[in-house]
């Protein structure tokens, strides 16, 4: 007989408010487009692959958000894609939100500066991260935590012969945004960005920004010889301006710096000038979300056969306290249940894997998933998308489910 294991979510200290008011901006400091523009002509205007594109209509309604890193790595739209077509919704952010959920948003979208809401939904501001990074140099107990938390990781690298195409490769699978260069040697010779490559699969133009009202056009569409440029060599879109630390600094000081660098990341470099580590922005939004206070979600697992092994059990736990923590986020979690049926053949080997899934919520209806799947850990990913898709179709926030209890 199958049995059962809850795993807890615990909530170890009370919540700590971390106000977010100090770090909000105009919207007029953001990258703006209407509705008809195509993806083409609007990507070179972006900073970065983490600088969004705020799209609204003539009238002036807000449709969505245009994520780089979406647009050219996860699905690689057309050029001709229309900016409407894609925009998604941003996280709903208040004057009431807490920096740490800020943080797990811009890692989650992908997009650092993310709009702020009124209570009537419409947008009166902007979070960027600059603006926070700039503020934690200022907040001695925050940048303390930060350099006990944030650790340098073992970078990224390539040779700098390589192509375009090969780098483009790399950060899709190691789902980075920088690529260390080195020479046959190990020694560093440069760095190459997201942004870099989106130049590399454009034409060269001035940068310009469109505002809400401009009506101008100029034509900013990917080149034609796109594909061709895959075979370019690395170095014509790298930069050899590295900002580099040695690794022996102090933590603290490689932070500051990092914040303060216009290159948005750090390489640690041994005495050889071989690269030993990296610290990105991104770490920083990691360290950050570090600072919620710990819920607790009640989740049971049915256990499965003995056809699947205590490694995959264990990652299918982890999967799901991962998600129980960002449901938890949107809307008020009292339990997550998951079960399992497995026929098998005549030697008892699992066939298929029919996973439920089941989210109650504090208050209002459960939430079901089922699927049907050969793999136990697919399975519950599927399981998990479902869940996703149809909490975000109810439009039920954490908000909502506190007032409706």
């Amino acid at each position: 007989m199958n049995t059962q294991t809850n795993t807890n979510i615990e909530d170890d200290s009370a919540k700590k408010p971390f106000d977010i008011s100090s770090y909000i901006s105009s919207i007029d400091d953001v990258t703006t487009s209407e509705a008809d523009d195509t993806l083409g002509s609007v990507m070179p205007l972006l900073q970065s692959s983490h600088s969004p594109l705020f799209v609204f209509t003539k009238e002036n309604e807000f449709l969505g958000l245009i994520s780089p890193y979406v647009a050219l790595y996860t699905h690689r739209y057309p050029y001709t894609t229309k900016v409407s077509s894609i925009a998604t919704q941003p996280p709903y952010i208040t004057k009431e939100t807490q920096l740490y959920d800020v943080a797990t948003f811009m890692l989650e979208t992908r997009v650092y500066s993310l709009p702020l809401f009124d209570n009537n939904k419409q947008i009166v501001g902007v979070i960027d991260s600059k603006d926070i990074f700039q503020n934690l140099i200022k907040d001695k107990d925050l940048l303390t935590f930060l350099s006990s938390t944030i650790k340098a990781h073992t970078p990224i690298t390539a040779n700098d012969n390589s192509s375009v195409e090969n780098i483009f490769q790399i950060m899709r699978d190691k789902n980075v945004s920088r690529v260390v260069l080195i020479d046959d040697n190990g020694v560093l010779s440069g760095i190459v960005s997201r942004k870099d490559l989106h130049n590399a699969f454009m034409k060269p133009t001035a940068k310009q920004r469109f505002g809400k009202n401009d009506t101008a056009q100029t034509d900013r569409a990917f080149d034609a010889e796109k594909e061709s440029r895959g075979d370019d060599p690395i170095e014509k879109y790298a930069t050899s301006n590295v900002h580099t630390l040695r690794s022996d600094t102090n933590q603290e000081e490689i932070i500051k710096q990092l914040i303060e660098s216009e290159h948005n990341s750090i390489v640690l470099i041994e005495k050889y000038q071989k690269p030993v580590g990296f610290l990105s922005m991104r770490d920083i939004l990691a360290g950050l979300e570090l600072l919620e206070p710990k819920e607790t979600i009640n989740i049971i697992m049915t256990k499965p056969t003995h056809n699947v092994s205590k490694d995959d059990v264990k990652e299918a736990e982890e999967i799901l306290s991962l998600f129980g923590k960002k449901m938890n986020k949107r809307i008020a979690i009292e339990k997550i249940e998951v079960t399992f049926e497995e026929p098998k053949t005549p030697d008892e080997n699992s066939i298929i894997f029919n996973t439920t899934l089941i989210v109650s919520p504090v208050a209002g209806l459960k939430i079901v998933s089922k699927t049907k799947n050969s793999s136990f850990i697919d399975g519950i990913h599927a399981a998990i998308a479902q869940i996703e898709k149809q909490e975000r179709r109810s439009g039920l926030s954490r908000e909502d489910s506190r007032l409706t209890n």
